[in-house]
């Protein structure tokens, strides 16, 4: 993943109908979740991509008020 500055957690399943890999980046220090990234493992179906393939890409950006 390009987010940089966490710990990445992931857990292999194929519950969406296609076999993937989903990520996670958190902050180590204050548990916040940086990105998530879904990426096809095998088989992309009726899908015509490459395997591996980056399916989805999440980044989270902080905001605040003043």
């Amino acid at each position: 993943m390009g987010t940089t500055g966490g710990e990445a957690f992931s857990a292999e399943s194929d519950g969406s109908g296609l076999p993937a890999r989903c990520a996670f980046v958190v902050d180590p220090g204050g548990g916040r979740i940086h990105g998530d990234e879904a990426k096809l493992t095998s088989g992309a179906g009726a899908l015509d991509v490459p395997v591996p393939s980056v399916i989805s890409y999440t980044a989270y950006l902080a905001a605040g008020r003043r």
